[in-house]
């Protein structure tokens, strides 16, 4: 299931519900996933996970599966290669370097076109309770 809304999940903006299918039958159980927060709830922009499910569908991870799913996703940052307090910030925030690349919109010959990338990744599993 969350493997199907981490692929699928978000369309342009990056939000909306998805269906959670059941892996072993195929059955629908209900829906999950991320929404703008209405306004007036919290100061400035965010996005909210939720998810509804069946009642069958209660106390069999279902749920905490689809929201590790609705945020499965991946913040990255990049910045040159000499810029080490944005590479420390980047590090303090817990991003992981991931690789060395060219800018491409940096000319060739240019000091500041290799840039170095750094990625958190949300999508990393937490462990499993008895009772999720």
């Amino acid at each position: 299931m969350a493997e199907t809304l981490a692929r699928h999940g978000g369309g342009r903006q990056g939000f909306g519900l998805w269906a959670v299918e059941r892996a072993e039958d195929g059955a629908l159980p209900g829906m999950a996933g991320r929404n703008p927060v209405p306004p007036d709830i919290i100061t400035g922009e965010g996005l909210e996970i939720g998810w509804r499910l069946a009642r069958h569908a209660w106390g069999h991870g279902c749920a905490t599966e689809a929201g590790r799913a609705a945020v499965a996703q991946s913040v990255w940052s990049f910045t040159s290669v000499g810029n080490e307090r944005s590479q420390a910030v980047m590090r303090r925030l817990g991003l992981s370097f991931v690789r060395y690349f060219g800018h491409p919109n940096i000319p060739d010959g240019q000091s500041t076109r290799p840039h170095v990338l750094y990625q958190l990744d949300l999508a990393v599993p937490e462990p499993r309770s008895e009772h999720q």
